[in-house]
């Protein structure tokens, strides 16, 4: 059912989840001469464009081309330039296979890619602003920030600078090789993507001051692969000092290594799974040497099959996570964590009961009569439901609660749970998938308050969204934006959502008329931990 999750974190797909067409932002809304945006930055002066009332830039390098013998290198500085570079337009979206209903006017991929974009309000006020950097998702091998659906205006009038970055993607970002691993000092390889975000994040500490933005107020946030990153950013060591704040949507990033990658949970490969994994992908495609590999066309090696993840290498990324949280040596600050509640609609079709069954009772070990008893299955009505519930919750749900539960109990910043249930205004069969809650990226137009953009998996056009569906938008774009200022997703006229406890496991429930409950999926949850325990146990981690 979910046997390509080992080979593939494409199910988590997010900015190329089959979108349906719409038009991004053209040089027709550009209004304004540029003479009056020209911002000087490290690497030399940059000149954006009003779009909207806003500033853009768009296309910024943050980072050189990571080609020839800088594919699968560290990221290095860009060239420095003296003449003002006009960034008025998206840089081509990093390499991948795109979609065909990817939207009119997305970039080309390309393997030169590592660029950024900051949007600011027209009127800076004198006090420097919050700044919110989005990761954007696609399971590690797709996306891009140049998605109509991550349009920022109502996030940026709210008072905040918004950074969108990109990161390399698939075999470019992740493959690991014992031969990459030679050649470092550090004797790891792959995480490419990962250090991409942490450049760029080091670009947002050293320029947005240039912007207005104020570095001592950063808060990272993203969905699905963009969610699991900042999770996974928060235990790195490599990004200490980068940011204050998080908000991991539809993410976390929690599971223990273990020797067998399941394939019905998001499996993290250590360091010599993924350079086994990434040796067996170069062999396959015949490349003897490093120089080899390196001389691929980057349209044979976008297609290749492989594990695309991030890799526990005990120095970009720690193998016992759980031991880094239980000892708080991580980066502190608060956060906001959540999920959707049918999550799995999007990916999961299969209902045929015998082979849910047997797949479980191969993945799950010891633990797979608690799951299966947790998890019901005798018709295929409740097999389709209940593969759709057991993606939610071993992809997203248990190590997003996981997370807020040791936080709470190690680190004094407070800790903000939801999960996000508002069912979208659609006809039935409107949608790629039935769905009984909302899945998977759904609640990505409510936060950014994108109405007039696609949503993943909609045809042919956006929902015919209501009044309360606009105010419910309206009340999510606050508590995001309130959070990146203080660390506190509440305000005046918003519903109270209170700090995350792991006592009374309570989180807000974002739908029309938005309040706290209790989280709704205990018993399932409980049946994972049973299996992640051990897992944790068996890899020689703090036993259960």
């Amino acid at each position: 059912m979910l046997r390509f999750l080992t080979t593939s974190f494409c199910i988590l797909g997010l900015a190329s989840c089959q979108p349906a067409e719409a038009p991004l932002p053209t040089s027709d809304d550009k209004q304004a001469s540029v003479s009056d945006f020209i911002v000087q930055t490290e690497y030399g002066p940059v000149e954006g464009v009003e779009i909207r009332g806003l500033r853009a830039f768009q296309g910024i390098p943050f980072a050189a081309a990571p080609i020839g013998d800088l594919r699968w290198a560290p990221p290095q500085p860009p060239t420095a330039w003296d003449a003002p570079l006009k960034v008025d337009h998206h840089a081509n979206i990093c390499m991948q296979v795109p979609f065909e209903t990817d939207p009119p006017g997305t970039p080309p991929p390309s393997e030169d890619c590592l660029y950024l974009n900051v949007w600011t309000p027209a009127e800076l006020p004198e006090a420097p602003l919050p700044v919110m950097v989005w990761i954007h998702g696609g399971g590690f091998v797709a996306g891009t920030a140049a998605h109509p659906v991550y349009t920022p205006d109502a996030l940026v009038n709210e008072g905040v600078i918004y950074v969108s970055i990109a990161y390399r993607l698939g075999p470019f970002g992740w493959l690991a090789h014992p031969d990459l691993s030679a050649e470092s000092p550090e004797g790891n390889s792959g995480n490419y993507g990962l250090l991409d975000q942490i450049e760029a994040l080091k670009w947002v500490k050293a320029n947005i001051e240039a912007f207005g933005g104020d570095p001592a107020n950063v808060t990272i946030f993203g969905e699905s692969a963009g969610g699991m990153s900042v999770a996974a950013l928060k235990v790195s060591p490599v990004a200490t000092g980068l940011f204050d704040k998080v908000i991991s949507e539809s993410g976390g990033f929690f599971a223990p290594p273990s020797d067998k990658l399941n394939p019905f949970a998001v499996s993290v490969p250590t360091l010599a799974q993924a350079e086994t994994a990434g040796a067996q992908l170069i062999g396959s495609l015949g490349a003897n040497t490093l120089s080899d590999a390196r001389a691929l066309p980057a349209d044979t090696l976008v297609t290749a099959q492989g594990l695309f993840a991030p890799v526990l290498d005990d120095i970009i990324l720690p193998v016992d996570i759980e031991a880094k949280y239980e000892a708080g040596d991580l980066n502190k600050g608060p956060l906001m964590i959540g999920w959707n509640s049918d999550e799995g609609a999007m990916f999961i079709h299969d209902n045929d009961p015998a082979v849910f069954e047997a797949g479980i009772k191969a993945s799950f070990g010891d633990a797979a009569s608690a799951v299966l008893e947790a998890y019901p299955h005798g018709t295929p009505e409740e097999t389709l439901q209940s593969g759709r519930d057991l993606f939610r919750d071993a992809a997203f749900a248990w190590s997003s609660r996981k997370m807020a539960q040791l936080l709470d109990e190690t680190d004094s910043a407070p800790v903000y749970a939801y999960i996000f249930n508002q069912h979208l205004p659609v006809e039935p069969g409107a949608l790629m998938y039935s769905a009984t809650g909302s899945t998977h990226a759904s609640e990505l137009s409510y936060v950014f308050g994108s109405f007039d953009a696609p949503v993943f998996g909609f045809d042919p056009g956006p929902p015919a969204y209501t009044a309360a569906d606009l105010e419910l938008s309206s009340q999510m774009t606050a508590f995001w934006t309130n959070f990146a200022k203080t660390g506190d997703p509440n305000g005046e006229g918003l519903p109270l959502w209170p700090e995350y406890s792991a006592a009374d496991d309570i989180v807000m429930e974002l739908k029309e008329n938005p309040s706290p409950a209790p989280v709704p999926q205990t018993e399932q949850l409980a049946a994972l931990g049973h299996y992640f325990d051990a897992v944790q146990y068996n890899s020689g981690s703090t036993p259960p």
